[in-house]
């Protein structure tokens, strides 16, 4: 905050008189060093994970996917746009961004989570 001048006629920053940022700014620029050097020596000690291909393989597939989503069928072919039936497996098709409806594999499921929240919200806010 800010502190008032000793003659009152005006205000000085308190971080500069009285907390002293400097040192502050130290400290906390040796905390992020010695943070950093314990990653690298922890990474020479320990190596590669023993997942490191699986989760190589998993964080490729998340960025296609996530390059891949989409939310209506889209054809290059003259066929009009359509929307995906809301049964669709979300695991097969590239439709949804990471998410609830990912992880539970329906979009019907994620509506009716959003319906629940949505009266929920409602009830709360008319008590």
């Amino acid at each position: 905050g800010f502190a008032p001048i000793g003659d009152g006629s005006g205000c000085e920053l308190a971080l500069e008189s009285h907390m002293h940022i400097g040192l502050v700014l130290r400290v906390i620029g040796l905390v992020l060093l010695a943070v950093v050097m314990l990653a690298l020596l922890w990474k020479k000690i320990r190596g590669l994970s023993y997942y490191w291909a699986e989760n190589n393989f998993a964080i490729r597939r998340a960025m296609r996917h996530r390059h891949m989503t989409k939310v209506q069928k889209w054809s290059l072919t003259g066929v009009p746009r359509q929307r995906y039936h809301l049964f669709t497996n979300v695991h097969g098709e590239h439709i949804m961004g990471e998410g609830m409806a990912l992880f539970y594999n329906s979009l019907l499921f994620l509506m009716f989570v959003g319906f629940l929240y949505m009266g929920t919200t409602w009830v709360v806010y008319k008590l």
